[in-house]
């Protein structure tokens, strides 16, 4: 992937403002591990809809914040 999605800047930016790791912020937001969301921010993989909201509740912000980035990338 030459460009990095909308939606992993938004995830790596506020992640790092709340001072969590990929690790810590794969098992809030219920991924199976921090390889999957990693997969998501290097553009291996798609986001699924359903991730959408408990992604956003770990990251502390509103999921239409979050789902604006990933509609946004979709375009």
């Amino acid at each position: 992937m030459d460009k990095k999605s909308r939606i992993a800047d938004f995830i790596e930016q506020r992640s790092a403002a709340l001072g969590k790791n990929r690790e810590q912020l794969a098992k809030q937001a219920g991924f199976k591990s921090s390889a999957a969301l990693g997969r998501v921010l290097t553009g291996r993989a798609s986001l699924q809809l359903s991730a959408i909201v408990p992604l956003a509740k770990a990251l502390r912000t509103d999921p239409q914040d979050l789902l604006r980035h990933w509609i946004a990338d979709a375009d």
